[in-house]
């Protein structure tokens, strides 16, 4: 459990994986699959606002995820034998509802997810981990990504969520699907390591969770062929792009590519920017 005075941020998203998308022609899903989509509805709601969840998975700094103490998924054997039959147990007790008024009789189940994550975790791993909920044999769709890190100085624990969703695409959104423009995130220092205590007892099993100093460890971001070393450089041109996209009275969607070495902490902060600077739909490009 968290500790009391945590300072909460919630943010709001819609996120959609090809893996629920089985009303899609085959030939458009087939172009889709290499996106997770996250269209932006709603952020910074009161932290009391936020639903009990039905279920609570933690994903540590070395990718090792874990219903409590029981580890399900360690990325150096590979094996998610374990992690998807424990998904698929999980959504089979939660009950199942109508997904949406346009398919009233698709149901999926409808309990809330918690993913917890260290802040220093690989991206990736959360990704892979979605895309899992997403699958037709488990169709979790509700699900709230938690983040937790120690600012330098700061003297608690802070954590940062998304709540997140996974509905099914329909044909015609399909047809409507417009390619988003690519923005690279790179790991150009990793920083100093900060060790982070959180104090649930099963974690004495494992080292000490840790993030990156944000003093020490630099990212760079690329739009085309425009790279920016800060996040005041980015906002300016991202700020700059939906001007000009709104003035042609357009939308623009964004697909964030992160590369090998970025961690959840990266992701979160990187979205921040990104929302605050107008823009409506995040992606991201799969992990694979």
């Amino acid at each position: 459990m968290l500790g009391t005075g945590l300072t909460v941020k919630l943010a709001t998203f819609t996120l959609t994986l090809a893996a629920l998308d089985s009303a899609v022609p085959q030939e458009q899903a087939a172009h889709r699959t290499r996106y997770l989509r996250l269209p932006v509805a709603e952020r910074a709601q009161p932290a009391e606002k936020a639903p009990e969840p039905a279920a609570e998975l933690h994903v540590l700094w070395n990718g090792r995820i874990y219903a409590g103490e029981r580890l399900l998924y360690d990325p150096e054997l590979e094996d998610r034998a374990a992690l998807r039959e424990w998904l698929k147990k999980t959504a089979g007790k939660m009950e199942r509802k109508p997904v949406g008024e346009e398919s009233p009789e698709l149901e999926l189940p409808d309990g809330l997810l918690l993913i917890r994550a260290d802040d220093a975790a690989p991206f990736k791993y959360v990704q892979g981990l979605m895309v899992e909920c997403g699958a037709s044999w488990v169709g979790i769709w509700r699900i709230h990504l938690a983040t937790r890190s120690a600012p330098k100085g700061s003297g608690e624990t802070v954590e940062g969520r998304l709540d997140v969703s996974l509905p099914v695409i329909d044909c015609a959104e399909a047809e409507n699907y417009r390619e988003p423009l690519e923005l690279k995130m790179l790991v150009l220092a990793p920083g100093d390591r900060i060790t982070m205590p959180f104090g649930e007892p099963w974690r004495e099993k494992e080292d000490e969770p840790y993030f990156f100093d944000p003093a020490t460890r630099k990212l760079q971001f690329q739009i085309g062929p425009r790279k920016m070393d800060d996040h005041r450089a980015l906002a300016e041109r991202v700020e700059g792009l939906v001007g000009s996209a709104k003035r042609d009275d357009q939308k623009l969607p964004m697909m964030i590519d992160p590369r090998v070495g970025t961690v959840v902490g990266d992701v979160t902060g990187l979205m921040d920017v990104l929302i605050e600077a107008g823009i409506g739909s995040i992606s991201f490009a799969s992990s694979d």
